[in-house]
């Protein structure tokens, strides 16, 4: 078990032996794995095929599920966007009426999207940041900042807290 070179004490009982950084106990409680499965090859005219898969798992313990960063929308809010914008290109190619309403549609919508992910990156930044910073207390399961142990919160809290002094 990796111990923080930073000893922090809880804000309940002022104990170091139950604190631990809220970032080591998701990696530990957090497990990737990836599979790679072959199947049998194919030999056609011209041709050789080998059919491939492969899958990624990921397994949380509760407490690494509970405590988990914040996440950002800008990834998806990217992929949604050049989805639909080659989308949009395909019905606008049809050359109907219809054809560009829908892309229009479609595009614009994304487009939506994406600016709104993109002001909400900042504040995602931010979060992320003060994550980086929290400490657990198993015992009492409270999360809280170094140097700021009178806003010690029940894990369940944790995303309230990120929220806190995020525009000072």
């Amino acid at each position: 078990m990796y111990q923080s070179p930073e000893q922090f004490n809880c804000p309940a009982c002022g104990d170091t032996t139950h604190v631990k950084k809220v970032s080591i106990i998701v990696d530990e409680g957090t497990a990737h794995q990836t599979t790679v499965f072959f199947f049998q090859p194919r030999v056609r005219r011209n041709s050789f095929q080998v059919h491939t898969s492969v899958g990624n798992t990921q397994s949380q313990t509760k407490l690494a599920r509970k405590l988990a960063p914040p996440h950002s929308l800008m990834g998806f809010a990217v992929i949604t966007f050049l989805f639909c914008l080659f989308y949009g290109v395909f019905l606008a190619s049809a050359g109907t009426f219809g054809g560009f309403a829908g892309a229009s549609l479609i595009i614009g919508l994304s487009v939506l999207f994406l600016f709104y992910a993109i002001s909400t990156w900042p504040e995602a930044r931010k979060k992320k940041a003060k994550w980086q910073k929290l400490y657990y207390c198993d015992l009492h399961d409270l999360v809280f900042e170094v140097g700021k142990q009178e806003k010690a919160v029940p894990s369940s809290k944790m995303k309230w807290l990120l929220k806190q002094d995020l525009y000072l």
